[in-house]
């Protein structure tokens, strides 16, 4: 029994060993230049900025570490808001890389419907796809997107506002009027949901506005922290049930005579 559990994780090392030797195998990386501009060096500070009205170039650096050739079908440049892909092209190359070799390649871009994808800054990447359009490397940066108010990250914003406001409102409403749930559960989560879409306004915005592309660490605790409080807001918020007003209508007025006049009969003495 002893030898053959040991037998079993030599085989699980050996696995393990030749896995991270065909990882080393197979490494790539890769290095661009948007319209002349290094990624390394774009950040929120100094972001590329992409402009539909123009043509561009992406200069693209391929450097093969594997032990066997590779083929780039594809250059990609993708655009991220909350993890969604709101900028996408995809151009083809269709270039072989020797082992041990690096390679140059000028691929022209024309952004003619970015006014229509998005506007503002994105976490963007580029990225060298394989035959079988795997990743094989990428490069992060951050670009500026002069695209339109109409484009579908500005009314994805724009419809999450919308949301988030009728959503705060209605628990505002719903508080004054005493008509929240009784539930302390089912209140807490009515309130998390305004949580969230604040922490999703705050995400957007500051990217739409073109102030900060907060990575995904941050954009992800930007929605769990709010709706964790607001959470806690609704379940601790006390409730009473809703209160009857005499507000002194006619209708009131006329309820109020008929229960006397029917009180004064029920005492009338009876013949």
């Amino acid at each position: 029994m002893m030898i053959r559990r040991l037998t079993i994780l030599a085989a699980m090392a050996v696995a393990f060993l030749g896995g991270c030797s065909d990882l080393e195998q197979t490494a790539t990386s890769v290095t661009a230049r948007v319209d002349g501009q290094p990624t390394a060096n774009a950040s929120a500070k100094r972001p590329i900025r992409l402009d539909p009205r123009r043509e561009s170039t992406i200069d693209v650096t391929i450097q093969n570490g594997a032990k066997k050739k590779i083929t780039v079908s594809r250059v990609r440049l993708t655009g991220q808001l909350l993890g969604i892909d709101f900028l996408t092209y995809d151009l083809r190359t269709n270039i072989v890389v020797d082992p041990g070799a690096t390679r140059n390649v000028t691929v022209p871009v024309e952004f003619f419907d970015l006014e229509r994808q998005s506007t503002g800054y994105l976490r963007a990447r580029v990225a060298i796809l394989g035959d079988n359009r795997e990743m094989l490397a990428s490069t992060p940066f951050i670009v500026d997107v002069r695209g339109s108010w109409r484009s579908t990250s500005a009314v994805f914003a724009l419809a999450i506002l919308a949301l988030t406001a009728c959503s705060i409102g209605g628990n505002v409403i719903g508080w004054r009027r005493r008509t929240l749930p009784v539930s302390r559960v089912r209140r807490g989560v009515r309130f998390a949901t305004s949580g969230l879409g604040a922490g999703l306004v705050i995400t957007v915005s500051f990217s739409i506005l073109r102030l900060f592309p907060f990575p995904t660490a941050a954009w992800v605790a930007l929605l769990i922290v709010p709706a964790a409080v607001a959470f806690g807001v609704g379940y601790l918020l006390t409730m009473s049930p809703p209160t009857e007003e005499f507000d002194g209508s006619e209708a009131d007025l006329e309820d109020d005579e008929l229960v006397r006049s029917l009180t004064n009969q029920q005492h009338l003495p009876k013949n």
